[in-house]
């Protein structure tokens, strides 16, 4: 699994005051496209890139903006509503999927939404996640199957899970 990099952004005044990067931590100035990375005392080292380079950086962090894609709920489920995420899942440009959202009401053990291929991990994953006034498992399978464990209450299910690598 690739190591991914936090890279700290906003204003040139923001990011070389001093203290605002840390000892190697990378800042990109939003106003000015340069990259800094920090050494903790506020003289922080310039990177120079091209503008190739700059470009390329740019165009990965806009794909880095995640469109998502609102899945068919199956077996009763439907979205929670109100200020809850809806149902919800896309992929970043790192091959990792995100899924998101709170639904109530399903079958527990039945399929909620299944995902297509592209989107699905290579072997069984099983995440905790909060069910209404206890905890449970969501299981995503090969075949793109996302259930949760019968011991779901359907009051609410929180599917906010930790991203995934995407079957390769």
């Amino acid at each position: 699994m690739a190591n991914k990099i936090q890279v700290r952004r906003g204003t040139k005044a923001q990011l070389t005051a001093k203290g605002a990067l840390a000892i190697g931590e990378p800042g990109y100035c939003t106003d000015t496209g340069e990259l800094y990375i920090g050494n903790g005392s506020g003289a922080n080292t310039k990177v120079s890139v091209s503008e190739a380079e700059r470009t390329a950086w740019n165009a990965k962090l806009t794909a880095a903006s995640k469109t998502w894609i609102a899945p068919t709920l199956l077996n009763n489920w439907t979205n929670y509503g109100g200020t809850e995420d809806t149902a919800g899942y896309t992929k970043d440009s790192d091959g990792f999927v995100h899924i998101k959202g709170t639904v109530k009401l399903g079958y527990a053990a039945a399929v909620v939404y299944t995902l297509p291929p592209g989107y699905r991990p290579a072997k069984t994953l099983r995440f905790p996640l909060v069910a209404a006034e206890k905890f449970g498992a969501m299981t995503i399978d090969p075949s793109g199957g996302v259930f949760f464990n019968n011991d779901i209450d359907g009051t609410y299910v929180s599917m906010q899970i930790p991203p995934f690598l995407a079957e390769q």
